[in-house]
């Protein structure tokens, strides 16, 4: 009997990082689609959750089974400016930034009315995601290209932003 409840909670673990892991990622990108709308208005983008075999499609989302990474695509006919590039790629953390926030706000509302004590999954689930709120965030701050897996090929946002501030204006 004990083994089955060992069991349950190694599952119940990883549905909580999985849910934590495609909530952060969702922020994360959706913070670069609002950016990029708010500077470029235009709605040609889309946003990838995770790698492997697609479990959901709905129009600009795809999720994937493992949820480890998101990244954001668009396309557009002008260029715009450099703050504005700066601003899309900024998004993301700036988003998940804010669900920094509002999970310390709530965590302080709950511990306000010690409702802490009788969610101990509710705690679980907002540890987590906090923790990978802070994760993505300085991760994806930090300037660098990729090289291993399941991130090979991918430019920080870090990147792309410091690469935009250095760059020439001829």
């Amino acid at each position: 009997m004990n083994i089955i409840i060992v069991l349950l909670q190694v599952l119940l673990f990883f549905i909580i990082l999985w849910i934590s892991m495609f909530l952060a990622a969702f922020a994360h990108e959706l913070g670069h689609v609002l950016m990029f709308q708010l500077f470029y208005g235009s709605k040609n983008w889309y946003i990838t959750l995770g790698r492997g075999k697609t479990i959901f499609k709905f129009r600009k989302i795809t999720i994937k089974a493992l949820m480890i990474m998101g990244y954001f695509n668009y396309k557009t006919e002008h260029k715009g400016s450099r703050f504005g590039y700066t601003m899309m790629y900024l998004g993301g953390p700036l988003a998940n930034i804010v669900f920094i926030l509002v999970l310390i706000f709530l965590a302080l509302i709950m511990e306000n009315y010690q409702m802490l004590a009788e969610l101990p999954i509710f705690i679980s689930f907002t540890r987590s995601l906090f923790a990978i709120n802070v994760y993505m965030t300085v991760l994806s701050l930090i300037p660098m290209k990729h090289n291993i897996w399941p991130y090979k090929h991918y430019i920080s946002d870090g990147y792309h932003i410091f690469s935009n501030l250095i760059r020439n204006t001829d």
